[in-house]
């Protein structure tokens, strides 16, 4: 009899249907603009300074109310 053990089952790489479709929008938007939506939004937030947190250079923190 064949034991199965917990590190022999495999389970074929899934994405999520809602994460498969935010980065299909993601991919489209980048096709019609450049650059991509995050830059886009990273800029929005710098600009307006709405519930800014913390900023780096390569970290921006942020509270959505």
């Amino acid at each position: 009899m064949l034991e199965l053990r917990e590190d022999h089952v495999i389970e074929p790489p899934t994405v999520p249907v809602h994460v498969r479709e935010e980065l299909d929008g993601v991919r489209q938007y980048y096709d019609c603009r450049d650059p991509c939506v995050f830059c886009d939004l990273v800029q929005q937030e710098l600009a307006e300074r709405k519930g800014m947190v913390e900023e780096s250079a390569q970290f921006l923190g942020e509270v959505r109310l």
